[in-house]
Parts: C-alpha cells; structure tokens; sequence
C-alpha cells in the first residue's frame, strides 16, 4: 500500500462521499476502481479506542494524518484554483456569485473518527512498514508532548481542508447547474498539462539565467584574479628594477685616508663607501668646552 493510496482513501472518508472525482459530484468513481483503497475501507477504525492507544502508536498515527492534510490541502488548493480560473476564463465569476444553489450535505467524519482511520492504518502491516520509525525520530521522553502539539497542527490543517473541499463541490455544483461541467472536465487535463508544460519551460528557463549568472560571476572573479596576478607581477619588477638601479649605483669600497690624523675619520659606512660621501653623513665633532680660569 503506498502512501498515495493511503491519502486517497482518508480523503474519501474524512471528507464525505462528495470526493475526489468531479465527474460525479457526491461520488468519486476512482476510488471504485482501486483495489487497494477498497482494501483499506475495510479498516475497522470504529473499533479503535483512541483512550486505550499507546502513545508511541497514537504519535505516530497523528505524524501520519498531518502529512495526509499536507498533501491533501495542496491538492485542494489547487482545484480550486483551476475551477476558478475555468469560470473567469468563461466569464462566469458574477454569475457564481449570485448563485445560491447549496452544496449537497454529505456524512464527513469527526476529526477523532479521522484520527481512528489513521491509527487502525499505521497498525497495519503495510502502515507499519511505511511509518516505521516516524515516532522514533523524537525522544520518547517527548512522545506526549510531541504527540500534543501536531494534534493541534492536524487540528487546524483539518478545518483549512474541509474548507477547500467545500469550495470544490461548491463550484461543480454551479458548473453542473448551468451545464458547463462536462466542458470543464475535457479543459481541465489540457489546462494542467498546459499549466505542467509552462511551469517546466520557466524552471528551464531559470535554471538557464541561473546558470549564466554562475558562469558570469566565475569569469569575473576570474578576471580579478588574473588582475591581482598581473598587479603583483608588475610591483615584483618594480622592485627588483629598484633593487638594481640601487646595486649599480652603490660606491665601489675603496679606503681614503686624507690625514694622518688618528681619529674616526677612517671609518667605512655600511654600503662600502667612506662616511663622508654623500651616503653618510658624518657626526659632527664636539665642540671644546673653555677652561675654568
């Protein structure tokens, strides 16, 4: 059983016979032909004592139903949005309005009935198999707390569903009363395959633009690199062209002894050359202090 099947069969029975399927508004022919969702109505939910459930099972039944109304509300959602843009495109939207012909009532369960659907399903051997493990991924220290707080997320998500489905049947309703239904099942395969089509064509299309910016921010720090590489080169010539003017212009180390003096005046500075020359310049002598008389 997988999961799809799964979600298909709790949509049918929380949310009424008035399902899935708007050829036959109040009864939804697919869910007839599966076998597997006709396995799985046969679930005794009613026998579930949810005050006699186990925590860890009760976490993972309620881990189940909130990622049943996700999927569940998306599609929802979705609908809706196809019916509506099928009556603007007809220019039906004033005509919805004014109409008052009520939605057929229909039995829908009881969140806790719900929660009893999902709970006699994660005992199933196939339940088992595909939420094994879903509870494990919190402490079990955290099994209550956690098993509270997405029961009044399923809570919320279960009133938003049960909304959008009735704005489902709302609009087949009106679109079967003015005859307009049958058009809009052949539309609506050819809308969402155009729909499908135009949402591959931008993601490609982004995909694309997102590329080329990719490629532009690569050759350009490339370029950066390249710059700083050919900076760093033309200041290294520099310095070793520095570096030689400097050694050619340096004074060959050739002693000079222009007094017989024996002083300091014979010394050498550190570039070869005499302390007199122009790379030096000498300490001044002090000046001689007079005698006290």
């Amino acid at each position: 059983m997988t999961m799809h099947s799964f979600c298909c069969l709790v949509l049918s029975v929380i949310l009424g016979a008035g399902g899935m399927a708007l050829a036959q508004p109040g009864k939804d022919t697919f869910d007839a032909q599966d076998p597997e969702i006709q396995a799985l109505s046969k679930l005794d939910y009613k026998g579930v004592d949810l005050a006699k459930v186990d925590v860890k099972t009760k976490l993972t039944a309620i881990l189940a139903m909130n990622d049943l109304l996700s999927l569940v509300g998306g599609k929802a959602d979705a609908r809706v949005k196809m019916l509506k843009a099928y009556v603007e495109k007809g220019g039906l939207t004033a005509a919805y309005q004014r109409d008052e012909t009520p939605v057929p009532e229909t039995r829908r369960l009881t969140f806790e009935e719900g929660l009893k659907v999902a709970v006699a399903y994660v005992r199933t051997p196939k339940g088992k198999t595909h939420f094994e493990g879903e509870a494990e991924a919190y402490p079990e220290a955290m099994y209550s707390k956690t098993a509270t707080a997405y029961y009044k997320l399923c809570q919320k998500r279960w009133a938003e569903v049960v909304y959008a489905r009735h704005e489902v049947e709302s609009y087949a309703v009106f679109l079967k009363k003015i005859g307009e239904f049958d058009t809009y099942m052949k539309w609506a395969p050819l809308e969402a395959e155009r729909q499908r089509k135009a949402h591959d064509d931008e993601m490609a299309l982004r995909m694309a633009a997102y590329k080329n910016e990719q490629d532009r921010k690569r050759a350009e720090q490339r370029a950066l690199a390249e710059k700083k590489q050919a900076l760093e080169h033309e200041r290294k010539m520099k310095r070793m062209e520095y570096a030689y003017q400097h050694l050619s212009q340096t004074p060959t180390q050739v002693r000079i002894d222009d007094d017989d003096d024996d002083d300091d005046d014979d010394r050498w500075n550190r570039w070869g050359g005499h302390h007199r020359d122009i790379h030096h310049r000498p300490r001044p002598r002090p000046r001689p202090r007079p005698r006290r008389k």
